[in-house]
């Protein structure tokens, strides 16, 4: 799952670079210096750049609330572990230690 989801991440930094490379490359000038937007170049950013950059920058929202409902749920089960009475060997405190001894 989370293999599957830092993927996706990954493709999603990638179409972001793409369209701001694309975007630098509508910006600059004939000599290579940045420049203000000629219209049909603002036209051509505000119909296919623009929503594609909103759709990129929706999806990675979610991806951030994911990550951070993942963490809130490990940080609550690792709480709730450390509160419910067990048997020793199966602490994960106690594993971590015999794995570091190791």
């Amino acid at each position: 799952m989370i293999k599957d989801m830092t993927g996706a991440n990954l493709e999603m930094f990638t179409e972001i670079l793409d369209v701001v490379l694309s975007l630098r490359v509508m910006t600059s000038g004939k000599d290579g210096k940045d420049t203000k937007f000629e219209f049909g170049r603002r036209v051509q950013w505000v119909v296919f750049q623009k929503p594609k950059i909103m759709k990129l920058s929706a999806a990675m929202e979610a991806y951030k609330s994911n990550l951070a409902l993942m963490l809130s749920t490990l940080i609550t089960a690792e709480s709730l572990a450390a509160h419910i009475p067990h048997r020793p060997s199966q602490c994960l405190s106690t594993r971590r230690a015999r794995a570091n001894a190791a």
